[in-house]
């Protein structure tokens, strides 16, 4: 691959390298109403089981401790010809022990620099070399970015074949990993090359999150504010509290936040399951202008819920200006968001003219024109399309 050594392969710790030294390791809604949770056996007592929906009718996401067990579990249920794992390097140096015994590993380095077509075809090529066929199933094994580099892959190799998540970060366990989006960047913009193709089960150990740097955390957190501007009022409020309390009460914490943001994803994606009908892009409040962000910063020096927390306060505040939110939302957003040590402006990271620029490659704009997922009050937004680039530009220039 362009700029990396030579990959190599451990036979003996069935590990791939994509750069660097290679390791061996050890083998509630305001759409539809929330889908059932329940109990499942399967991973003990302590896992519970969401019905994520999809076209083909729902698939299972664990939440709790001991989910190995449901994805080993799910492995002997689908009975796949062979099991090949991609995974992070830092996750995997983590958590991989307790699922190497599954299958060979491809290594990609963290980070939104693996969400390359480079990096896709080496995968690719890896599975060829190890004659992978259709019956066979891929696990991504990580974060965001495993979801969509693990996802894309899965939905290309052969046309397609079954693939399932784990998802180590707050970031995908309460968004990326789920509801079939999978994708690549491109120099010009975030995810401009992707397919849907949804997993066959989701496991999310917040046992897993305790491990995370704290900005990873923080990261992930993004997201949850997103969820609770958009469709959760009550959440909204829970974050004001303060999160040090939040924090201090651990796994229970994540496990709560991440059980309430997958009931909501689900009761969209139900409703709109491949982006169709609009419904589904209120999930992307702060990410017109979050994806902008990334894009005109290399995807480098930024995580994608900080750009995304930029972008919700820039989003808030043009629809202030537009007089479609309720006056003073800016503000409390903007405090939530630094009450859990988000950024909420630029602060001369890159040139606004390179994030205006960046904005007209959104997949929501057509002929030229912006769209904006705006929020009119807590608990409610809308879709608002034709927002003017000198709008944005003011607001990002305002913060």
């Amino acid at each position: 691959m362009e700029g990396t050594t030579r990959p190599t392969f451990a036979r003996a710790g069935k590990v791939l390298c994509t750069r660097g030294p290679c390791r061996r390791v050890g083998r509630l809604s305001s759409i539809g109403g929330p889908p059932p949770v329940v109990p499942d056996c399967r991973g003990g007592p302590k896992v519970k089981k969401v019905a994520f929906p999809c076209p083909a009718g729902e698939y299972p996401v664990w939440v709790g401790a001991d989910s190995r067990a449901a994805v080993a579990k799910a492995v002997e249920e689908l009975a796949p010809s062979a099991v090949y794992l991609v995974a992070d390097r830092t996750a995997w140096e983590y958590h991989g022990t307790e699922f190497a015994g599954l299958g060979e590993t491809f290594l990609f380095e963290p980070g939104e620099g693996s969400k390359t077509i480079s990096v896709w075809s080496s995968i690719l090529e890896w599975l060829a070399e190890r004659r992978a066929d259709r019956k066979s199933l891929l696990i991504a094994f990580g974060g965001g970015v495993a979801a969509d580099l693990g996802g894309f892959v899965a939905a290309t190799y052969m046309r397609g074949i079954s693939h399932l998540n784990v998802a180590t970060t707050l970031l995908a366990q309460v968004d990326a990993a789920l509801g079939g989006k999978t994708g690549l960047d491109l120099p010009q913009g975030k995810n401009l090359v992707g397919a849907f193709h949804h997993p066959i089960g989701v496991a999310c150990d917040p046992r897993f999150l305790l491990t995370l740097p704290e900005r990873q955390l923080r990261n992930g957190m993004a997201e949850v504010v997103k969820y609770a501007c958009v469709f959760d009022p009550s959440l909204f409020e829970e974050l004001q509290s303060g999160e040090g309390s939040a924090l201090a009460s651990g796994v229970a914490f994540f496990e709560s936040v991440c059980l309430r943001c997958i009931e909501h994803k689900a009761a969209v994606v139900r409703e709109d399951p491949e982006d169709r009908l609009g419904k589904r892009a209120l999930l992307n409040f702060g990410h017109t202008v979050g994806h902008a962000i990334e894009a005109a910063l290399g995807y480098s020096g930024i995580y994608h819920g900080e750009a995304v927390a930029i972008g919700m306060v820039v989003e808030t505040w043009v629809g202030e200006r537009m007089g479609m939110t309720e006056s003073g939302l800016t503000e409390r957003l903007r405090e939530l968001l630094l009450e859990w040590r988000l950024p909420v402006g630029l602060d001369g990271r890159c040139r606004i003219e390179d994030v205006v620029e960046r904005l007209f490659l959104d997949k929501k704009a057509e002929g030229g024109r912006i769209a904006l997922v705006i929020p009119a009050r807590v608990g409610h937004a809308e879709i608002v399309s034709g927002v003017s680039a000198e709008l944005i530009e003011e607001g990002l220039r305002a913060l």
